[in-house]
């Protein structure tokens, strides 16, 4: 197979594939088993400021 080496936003891939955030990438075990297949990125879930704050205060309010 040829060289599929690329780069995206300044980060070196060894080739474009890109698994996104699903089902796919929701477990450690399953992104060691995309990375041992040879993806060459994983986008994770995201996680925002507000929802951190408001399950600390909800956890705080138990």
């Amino acid at each position: 197979m040829g060289n599929l080496e690329t780069t995206y936003l300044g980060i070196k891939l060894k080739n474009p594939l890109v698994a996104a955030s699903s089902g796919i990438t929701n477990s450690v075990d399953k992104i060691k088993k995309l990375e041992q297949a040879g993806i060459g990125a994983v986008v994770l879930k995201s996680v925002f400021e507000e929802q951190i704050n408001n399950e600390v205060t909800s956890m705080l309010l138990q």
